[in-house]
């Protein structure tokens, strides 16, 4: 009797610990001791709390020098949580926003790796179809990478490339409306328009990718999609209300769910924000 005690004593004294993870996070100012924190919950595979806790790191302390590797930690929180794509989302988010660190190299490691485990736990496209449209959309993908290519003059952008890949999207959309892949191509005609760095299109692809949350609302595109409309009004379109009306948006979706990863991005966002 004295043992069993002395277990339910500390699974309450545990769970008292990591139920006070977002308190902590947002009174202490100190980004290494909330990057330490962060690190006690990875290590005690509290995944979703410590990618809460990484994210205070970056977004509420967000001069420090802890930024990348909070970002990496992100990335390795989830996908030791099995969401292998917001993983690999948030390893192409580090490569984006710290191009010199040492961990950008390693993350476009775990990249190809994070893509051969996608590889073996999906297994291929079944039906002729989705065979044709997993070929299109890598058509597309063939034409949009060449659709900007950074030079020694800068990037050069090719508006004739950039049409070519579209027009292989829209194959997909248009021909096979039913396949799963279509949602994967209508946020793909979202990501062109960011690839193409014009402000003129920012308001575009926001429009895209709102098509992809109405039409594929239980794809997980749909919830890409609806986070990265937030994104693209913060950093291309640089409207913060906007901005935080679609994070909203995304935090509402998920209520029932307050520790899903997307609604915990999305409420950092405003947080940072406001």
């Amino acid at each position: 009797m004295q043992i069993i005690k002395k277990v339910v004593a500390a699974v309450l004294l545990v769970s008292s610990i990591f139920a006070s993870a977002g308190v902590y996070a947002q009174q202490t100012a100190d980004p290494q001791k909330v990057f330490n924190y962060a690190e006690a919950l990875f290590d005690a595979k509290q995944y979703q709390k410590a990618v809460e806790a990484y994210m205070q790191v970056i977004y509420l302390c967000p001069k420090n020098d802890l930024g990348d590797k909070a970002q990496y930690k992100i990335a390795e929180s989830l996908f030791a949580n099995s969401d292998r794509y917001q993983a690999i989302d948030e390893w192409k988010r580090l490569i984006e926003k710290y191009p010199g660190s040492e961990l950008a190299i390693k993350a476009k490691e775990h990249i190809k790796l994070a893509e051969i485990v996608i590889q073996d736990e999906n297994p291929p496209e079944k039906s002729v179809e989705d065979q044709v449209c997993r070929k299109y959309i890598t058509f597309g993908w063939d034409y949009l990478n060449r659709s900007c290519k950074s030079g020694s003059y800068g990037v050069v952008y090719n508006v004739c490339e950039l049409n070519k890949g579209t027009y292989w999207l829209d194959k997909v959309i248009k021909e096979y409306p039913k396949s799963p892949l279509a949602a994967e191509a209508q946020y793909n005609r979202g990501e062109a328009l960011i690839l193409q760095s014009n402000p003129a299109d920012f308001e575009k692809a926001t429009v895209e990718y709102q098509k992809t949350v109405d039409i594929y609302p239980t794809s997980i595109y749909a919830k890409k999609a609806a986070i990265k409309i937030g994104d693209v009004f913060r950093d291309n379109i640089r409207n913060k209300k906007k901005a935080v009306e679609a994070y909203q948006k995304v935090v509402d979706m998920y209520k029932g769910d307050p520790n899903n990863y997307f609604s915990a991005y999305a409420q950092t966002q405003i947080d940072f924000l406001k």
